[in-house]
C-alpha cells in the first residue's frame, strides 16, 4: 500500500519483527534489526550517505554488493524506481537530512523508499531509520504499515 501509513510499536523488537516479517527470509534478520535500531541516538538527527549505507551494510552482511547503490534497475511490483545511473545524483540532493519531527521522518521515508537507492534491503534500511529516530523524537517506535 502506497504511501505508507505510519504504525507505532512499543519495543524495538516490536519494530524489528514489523519490519523483517513481509519478507521472504523472516525472521533471519530481525536480531541484527533490533540492534541497529537500539544504537541510534541524538547523533543520528542528521540522515546522512554514510548512516545509510553503514545501515545497508550490517542488516545485508551476507549479500554481495552491501553497503553500495544498485549497479542495474529494478522493478518493485509496478513501480519502476529511477534508473540506476540517477541514484547517485538524487541521493547527493536528497541528502543529508536533518529529522526535527515525525512529519519530516515520514517524507524521508517516502522520498527514500521512491529513490530505491540499494538493489535489495531499501524497506529495511527505510525501516530501521524511521524507528530509531521515531523513538528518539518521540519515545514510540514507528514503522511502516504493510
Amino acid at each position: 500500500m502506497w504511501p505508507p501509513k505510519f504504525e507505532s510499536r512499543i519495543t524495538a523488537i516490536g519494530a524489528a519483527i514489523a519490519i523483517n516479517k513481509p519478507h521472504e527470509d523472516y525472521p533471519l534478520r530481525v536480531k541484527t534489526t533490533r540492534c541497529l535500531i537500539e544504537e541510534f541516538d541524538s547523533m543520528h538527527l542528521n540522515i546522512t550517505e554514510r548512516l545509510i549505507k553503514s545501515v545497508h551494510s550490517h542488516v545485508m552482511c551476507e549479500r554481495k554488493g552491501r553497503g553500495f547503490y544498485r549497479s542495474y534497475n529494478v522493478r518493485v511490483g509496478t513501480y519502476i524506481p529511477p534508473d540506476h545511473l540517477q541514484v547517485r545524483d538524487l541521493m547527493e540532493v536528497f541528502l543529508p537530512r536533518s529529522i526535527w519531527k515525525l512529519s519530516d521522518l515520514e517524507n524521508f521515508y517516502i522520498k527514500f523508499e521512491e529513490i530505491h537507492p540499494f538493489s535489495d534491503g531499501n524497506g529495511r534500511v527505510g525501516g530501521i531509520i524511521i524507528a530509531g529516530l521515531s523513538y528518539i523524537l518521540t519515545g514510540k517506535y514507528m514503522v511502516s504499515g504493510v
